[in-house]
């Protein structure tokens, strides 16, 4: 079970009631209770306020060490129903996987604008065309070199700087982060029958 408290920017309300309920939650044996908080602002790594921290520490809890985050869109979304309508989305549930289960776990690009940053940056950056629809939290994945191979098509050739270095081992990068699910771009599956080849395998 995951329990996830909200508030604003995530720095006074939700982690002093993440942290109260952690110790509860400690105290009647409930360890497999994961007890999360987020920020409705998307605020990054601010700490906590002084005041929270004084609470805290006078009901026995440390929120020194707290830093805020911002609400994913999967945690947002966890509990869509699924036939309702979600802008960005086509479905809530695709496949028997809901918006609720989806993980980000690896990224791979070419793009000198994308390979090297956070996920969370990397898709504002380079060729991105389309509108923003939620800020997105930092979440920890970097994005690896991927390999070139047919990828590149003809319009976005002349537009995008390969990245230097390496092309990471795919297999190995989908293995040692427990990949369950592959998703691509359009550009880089049509009509591009190496790249498709080297997906397949």
């Amino acid at each position: 079970m995951r329990v996830l408290l909200v508030c604003d920017g995530n720095i006074c309300r939700s982690p002093m009631a993440a942290a109260y309920l952690r110790s509860r939650a400690a105290h009647a044996g409930l360890a497999h209770v994961v007890i999360d908080s987020a920020g409705l602002l998307g605020i990054e790594g601010a700490p906590a306020a002084a005041h929270a921290i004084a609470v805290g520490r006078a009901e026995g809890f440390d929120l020194t060490r707290h830093r805020s985050r911002g609400i994913t869109a999967a945690e947002w979304l966890g509990n869509a129903d699924e036939n309702e309508s979600i802008p960005g989305l086509m479905h809530v549930n695709l496949g028997g996987y809901h918006i609720r289960d989806i993980e980000f776990s690896a990224a791979i690009d070419v793009d000198a604008d994308k390979v090297g940053k956070d996920l969370s940056e990397a898709i504002w950056g380079g060729q991105n065309n389309t509108i923003k629809f939620t800020d997105v939290p930092h979440l920890g994945v970097p994005v690896l070199r991927g390999t070139t191979l047919d990828g590149l098509g003809t319009y976005l050739r002349h537009l995008i700087t390969e990245a230097d270095g390496e092309p990471v081992d795919l297999v190995k990068l989908l293995r040692d982060t427990k990949t369950d699910v592959v998703v691509t771009s359009n550009e880089a599956m049509s009509s591009k029958e190496e790249t498709r080849r080297m997906f397949m395998e």
